[in-house]
């Protein structure tokens, strides 16, 4: 069923901007079941993105979505596509689709990682990838250095792997780092740990940050701290559009809960 049971629990369209968020777009299948949920395949996005021009929806950048969600004005139907990890397929799959279709989006890289190249059977794009895709309308942010769990690391940890990624990007780009996507599950329930992570994120100088907390965009909510929508090969059309319509951010208050009852135990 692609809308669920509680859609008529969603917000406004004229206060909400849907994030997509994406991580593989490969051919090959993904070698764990877990896997299924971080990989689509090359003909899912490219139906994806022709689903969402199709619907009547703009996609945007990061510096546009403040001025839209605090118009006082009813906002047109806008999505921001992004994409975690830099993995070499994003180079050789999704970037030809968003550029044939004039899409802009935003790809997270792990700069140690990207450095590498490789590892395990993971490969990640180059430099010289990520440098033609910000000449052509991808934004390039920040997934850490070392892409590791922020919340056990210290205050000192925590500011080298922002502000080193930030300035290892901008270094090899020319282009100044507004953007931030946070590794992992997003500890929301750990108030003390949000508190030092937006304030490490604000001294960065970083304009705007994603988690991995479900739901869309909405005025009120602090530009470090947005939430997003998973998607992947499961998202058909009708599902595809339910999430951008807002059907799926009650699981927001079921995801919040979740992480609360068992953060104390």
């Amino acid at each position: 069923m692609a809308q669920p049971l509680f859609s008529g629990l969603r917000a406004n369209r004229q206060r909400r901007v849907p994030i997509l968020m994406y991580h593989r777009i490969s051919t090959k299948p993904p070698a764990a079941p877990s896997g299924l949920r971080l990989t689509t395949h090359p003909d899912h996005f490219r139906m994806q993105v022709k689903s969402i021009l199709s619907q009547g929806f703009t996609p945007i950048t990061f510096s546009q979505l403040p001025s839209l969600l605090q118009s006082p004005t009813p906002i047109p139907k806008s999505v921001i596509i992004t994409a975690d990890d830099a993995y070499e397929d994003f180079y050789i799959h999704a970037f030809p689709i968003l550029k044939n279709f004039c899409c802009p989006a935003t790809l997270f890289v792990p700069t140690r990682l990207v450095d590498l190249r490789r590892r395990e059977e993971d490969t990640y794009c180059s430099w010289s990838h990520i440098q033609e895709m910000s000449r052509n309308r991808i934004s390039i942010g920040s997934h850490t250095v070392n892409h590791v769990h922020l919340s056990v690391q210290n205050d000192n940890q925590i500011a080298f792997e922002l502000n080193e990624s930030k300035r290892r990007i901008e270094d090899r780009i020319g282009v100044p780092v507004a953007e931030f996507s946070y590794p992992f599950k997003f500890p929301e329930a750990n108030s003390r740990f949000v508190a030092r992570l937006r304030e490490h994120l604000r001294e960065a100088g970083y304009r705007f940050g994603v988690t991995t907390q479900v739901g869309c965009a909405r005025s009120g909510d602090n530009p470090l701290l947005l939430p997003r929508i998973p998607v992947s090969q499961s998202d058909d059309e009708p599902l595809l559009m339910a999430k951008l319509n807002g059907g799926y951010d009650w699981l927001r208050i079921l995801q919040r809960a979740h992480k609360h009852l068992f953060a104390h135990r």
